[in-house]
């Protein structure tokens, strides 16, 4: 997907966003079942964000309709709405349900991104998360794997490494990204971590290789120092490679950045 098609996609839902905040519950309500489905995700925006018992129903209701587009709507409304804490138990359940057992692979997708959501506003469903994680991790769908991964990352607990390591091996690259930033961004440390994103340094995939050279940095492993300089000798260079060169603390790293800075 192109930059200039993601700019024109994030301007248009923008736009969209800004429109629906100027209708009423009811009118966005019906937006729900529109057929854009740019409509449909700015109206749920905006629904999550006013809040309700009417959306939270609604979004309950819809998480059980026969139509999968209802369903994934649905699931996506509860992940950031705010609920009642006597209503928290029943609506993550009705997701963790969703996300192992719908037929829809885009709706489990979905369903397993809310159950994070929750979890980051209710950490108490972590235990929850670790386990869903142990089915969906290994489901065919290259989404509900990605958003596996995802879930993983907005929490802590050494029992996922497997799981991660498992994901940094997935034949998509939007997977293995994941995979990596959940364990960098959990600080997560082994020689297993160590020699994948070893050979991640090699991966076709940018993100996934800057995510490797990120992780091998900071872990002080000096098997990243080759890559890590050619990334500096680039006519463009991102902050966090500037960042990770500061953190493997080597002179010849060191060099390069100022390589890097007499160029620029």
């Amino acid at each position: 997907m192109s930059n200039t098609y993601q700019k024109r996609k994030a301007s248009k839902e923008y736009g969209l966003y800004n429109q629906c905040k100027k209708l009423n519950d009811d009118e966005l309500f019906r937006l729900l079942d529109d057929h854009n489905s740019l409509k449909r995700i700015s109206s749920a925006r905006v629904l999550q964000l006013r809040g309700g018992q009417d959306a939270v129903r609604l979004a309950i209701e819809f998480c059980s309709d026969k139509n999968y587009i209802r369903r994934d709507i649905g699931a996506f409304i509860l992940g950031q709405i705010k609920i009642c804490k006597k209503c928290e138990d029943n609506v993550f359940n009705i997701l963790n349900n969703m996300a192992l057992n719908d037929k829809s692979a885009c709706v489990r997708a979905t369903a397993i991104e809310s159950t994070a959501q929750r979890c980051k506003k209710n950490p108490i469903y972590s235990p929850k998360i670790v386990e869903q994680s142990q089915i969906t991790a290994f489901d065919k769908s290259t989404n509900v794997r990605r958003a596996t991964a995802f879930a993983i990352s907005v929490i802590n607990d050494k029992a996922t490494i497997p799981l991660l390591i498992n994901l940094l091996k997935d034949p998509n690259g939007d997977v293995r990204n994941w995979a990596a930033f959940a364990i960098n961004i959990n600080k997560y440390d082994n020689s297993d971590i160590r020699d994948c994103f070893v050979e991640m340094l090699q991966d076709k995939n940018e993100e996934v290789r800057i995510e490797a050279i990120i992780g091998l940095s900071y872990r002080k492993d000096k098997r990243v120092l080759s890559v890590l300089c050619d990334e500096l000798k680039k006519n463009t260079v991102y902050d966090d490679i500037i960042e990770a060169a500061g953190e493997l603390g080597d002179k010849n790293a060191t060099s390069c950045f100022r390589y890097y800075v007499v160029q620029v």
